[in-house]
């Protein structure tokens, strides 16, 4: 199916030679999916793991030795339907998920998430103390049953556990009583810097130790020690699943959160996935935007483009907003310019110096600049009408005569990037790219691949491409391509991609996505 599937691209898209991956089986390394883990349904816990189930996926924290496992989300096979309940299997260290349409397993030695059939959504789960080969009890809609060490479905019990070998999960009433302190403080630990307040939605014990691990809906999970009265956030993931725009910085990157999330702002996420930094904005009002369009990092801070202006990190946390001073503060597109950046808004353009002073360049074309590119005495424009020239030293907009004789030049710009000495574009539908002093080179279409064009990043070689339905990574020299599509290897459909030393990083409606380049080559 691969090869008949990539021989009807190929003719689909002409003279560029299309390999189809939608077959691949990734390893934990080569592909990881960060969702939100904020709304945490239930949580287990082993002598080296603690797991906590969200609506999104499942984290794994290694409590041993601080440190985060990749996640398992739903490309992986967590479950879709909602978890109602876990409990750590202490016979072989895998964790039972019990939700409203069936149960699952999940071995971390294995990596592996096993369906199984038992009659009926799950409200209980139970485990025999005395039971040497282990093997988990169902309470189910209809009544118990018993899914032996392996199993494939749930069958019926000969018996259940004696009463005093029954384990089930701990419940927060449970361990609200044993820890009135944590009681005590739930005002302190469920409200975060928004003043908001949340409830505990589970709890855990670690086995053989002091501590407990707690779920909340909406902080995420917390390691408690009750004999120090120490709380620790587990934060992993950024802030929300919907992911807008990605850049790169020196301690990992930069993801912006917006849409329909819960929290909407930043989350900076170190290479290593050990560190997630959350930033929503001013305590008493957050940053007021909806939509993160684009990022970009400067020696002066991160940059962001939103629906309610431009705003910049600057160190040690510190923030400003740029938003009265634009052209308009609906800003679509950054770009590097000379001691600061360039901004396109929905009626003009703008640079804005590293200090945040804007000057305003033009507001004369009566449209969105959706895309830009800066090089020498030269800013790229993108819009809905084609791409447009802006030359500083002349202030005029041009549209250049060399795009006459390429109409495709005139189609809704969505990307635009530098290759050295190339310029790169990318429009709905396709690439057009052309060196100093040659001609356009036009690309066969790509919609009929991956969808809508979005977002476009210049790599090693050749340009990453991601759409609505998936991305590609198309080679300058050897024109060729390699398609990767959904569902099998993304979540959502692409709204950014960043392309760094040893990883691809793919902000997409469902999560960001960081993939070993070593693997997609």
């Amino acid at each position: 199916m691969v090869i008949r599937g990539a021989l009807l691209l190929s003719a689909v898209l002409g003279s560029a030679t299309a390999h189809a991956q939608s077959s691949r089986l990734w390893r934990p390394d080569e592909r990881v999916v960060l969702s939100d883990l904020s709304f945490v349904r239930a949580v287990a816990a082993d002598q080296t793991y603690l797991f906590i189930a969200s609506n999104e996926a499942m984290g794994i924290y290694n409590h041993r030795v601080r440190s985060w496992e990749t996640p398992v989300s739903a490309a992986d096979g967590y479950p879709r339907s909602p978890v109602t309940v876990a409990l750590a299997d202490p016979v072989d260290g895998s964790v039972w998920l019990g939700t409203q349409d069936g149960l699952y397993n999940y071995s971390p030695l294995f990596r592996e998430v096993r369906r199984i059939s038992v009659g009926g959504g799950v409200i209980g789960l139970m485990l025999d103390r005395s039971a040497a080969v282990g093997g988990v009890y169902v309470r189910t809609r209809v009544g118990w049953e018993y899914v032996p060490p392996g199993g494939v479905i749930g069958i019926p019990p000969m018996n259940l556990p004696r009463p005093r070998d029954r384990v089930f999960p701990l419940t927060v009433e449970e361990i609200l009583r044993r820890h009135p302190l944590l009681d005590g403080m739930r005002s302190l630990v469920l409200s975060d810097n928004r003043l908001r307040s949340f409830d505990y939605t589970s709890v855990a014990e670690i086995p053989f130790g002091n501590e407990f691990v707690v779920g909340t809906n909406g902080m995420g999970a917390i390691l408690v020690d009750p004999l120090s009265a120490n709380f620790t956030p587990l934060h992993f993931g950024p802030l929300g699943t919907a992911t807008g725009a990605v850049a790169e910085t020196d301690r990992g990157v930069w993801v912006g959160v917006s849409g329909r999330a819960r929290r909407i702002g930043f989350t900076l996420v170190s290479a290593d996935l050990q560190q997630f930094i959350h930033d929503e904005g001013p305590p008493a009002t957050g940053f007021g935007f909806n939509v993160v369009r684009d990022i970009v990092s400067r020696p002066s801070g991160m940059w962001a483009a939103t629906d309610q202006g431009v705003v910049r990190f600057g160190e040690q946390g510190s923030w400003l907003l740029v938003d009265f001073q634009l052209p308009d503060r609906d800003a679509y597109a950054l770009a590097h310019g000379d001691g600061g950046i360039w901004v396109g808004t929905r009626r003009g353009l703008a640079f804005l110096d590293d200090s945040g002073n804007v000057s305003h360049v033009s507001s004369t074309l009566g449209q969105p600049i959706t895309a830009l590119a800066a090089a020498g005495d030269s800013v790229w424009l993108g819009t809905d009408g084609g791409l447009v020239l802006y030359v500083p030293s002349l202030q005029e907009l041009l549209v250049p005569a060399l795009m006459e004789s390429e109409p495709q030049l005139l189609e809704p710009i969505r990307a635009i990037e530098y290759h050295r000495d190339t310029l790169v574009v990318a429009t709905r539908q396709r690439l057009i790219w052309r060196g100093v002093d040659s001609e356009w080179s036009v690309e066969p279409p790509l919609v009929t691949v991956i969808g809508d064009i979005r977002a476009l990043a210049i790599d090693r070689g050749g340009a990453w491409v991601g759409g609505d339905r998936g991305f590609v990574f198309f080679g300058f020299s050897s024109r060729e391509l390699r398609i990767y599509n959904l569902p099998d290897d993304l979540p959502g459909a692409v709204r950014d991609i960043e392309a760094t030393g040893e990883f691809l990083w793919v902000a997409t409606t469902g999560g960001l996505v960081r993939f070993s380049k070593d693997a997609l080559r």
